[in-house]
């Protein structure tokens, strides 16, 4: 196959300027394509996405087919319940539509990965609760198989996954809306989560089924 002459430029996404130590794909990422089309270049050569080596060299990488865990992304051509249940279970922290969405979005995805965050559209956001709804007397577990929540914190994040905001929440548990709003602070701290979408992401990942006449395990000292 015979390719028409093009010119383009290598650089490496992280040797973008950025506001967390290293470059991501976002604002500047941005201008940098504008540039380039700007200026009639068609190709960007962004080089190795792997784990980086020592002194976070993307040059050197510890393996040739893993991703960098700063860009857990990943892109779909389409998706279903299973996939985005599955995906997101197994670590995924976005979920990338490459037919329905535009690459700058793809853009802003990334740098949300990248600053913690999770990337998930609406539709997506239904199937995890339809997930989480099917089984719904669940302890929330750590690594070690530990429950962490108290019963009431748990009734909680299980109304939370089924959608209810806090003042839903707190005529469902007849509280007061400030004291749900102060139980999903210790609760984030317990899980080591920031917001309701990690919550429930962390829900689907940690959870154990509660089986009739299952005795609840010791909180740890």
């Amino acid at each position: 196959m015979i390719f028409p002459q093009r010119s383009g430029i290598l650089v490496h996404v992280t040797s973008l300027p950025g506001g967390h130590g290293i470059g991501d794909l976002g604002e500047s990422a941005h201008e940098f394509i504008d540039f380039l089309a700007g200026s009639g270049q068609k190709i960007w050569q962004v080089l190795p996405l792997n784990p980086t080596g020592y002194g976070d060299s993307p040059y050197q990488c510890f393996s040739a087919f893993a991703g960098n865990p700063l860009f857990i992304v990943l892109l779909l051509d389409n998706y279903d319940h299973e996939l985005v249940v599955n995906s997101l279970r197994a670590g995924a922290r976005g979920l990338f539509c490459l037919a329905s969405m535009p690459f700058k979005s793809l853009c802003r995805c990334i740098t949300s990965v990248h600053q913690g965050q999770y990337w998930t559209n609406t539709e997506q956001m239904s199937y995890l609760i339809d997930a989480l709804s099917i089984a719904p007397s669940i302890h929330l577990i750590n690594s070690r198989g530990r429950v962490v929540l108290t019963p009431r914190e748990e009734q909680t994040v299980q109304l939370v996954t089924e959608g209810l905001n806090n003042r839903e929440i707190a005529r469902e548990l007849n509280l007061k809306e400030n004291t749900v709003k102060k139980s999903l602070l210790r609760i984030y701290d317990k899980l080591g989560v920031s917001n309701r979408v990690e919550l429930v992401l962390y829900a689907l990942s940690h959870s154990q089924e509660r089986l009739p006449g299952t005795e609840r395990l010791e909180q740890p000292a």
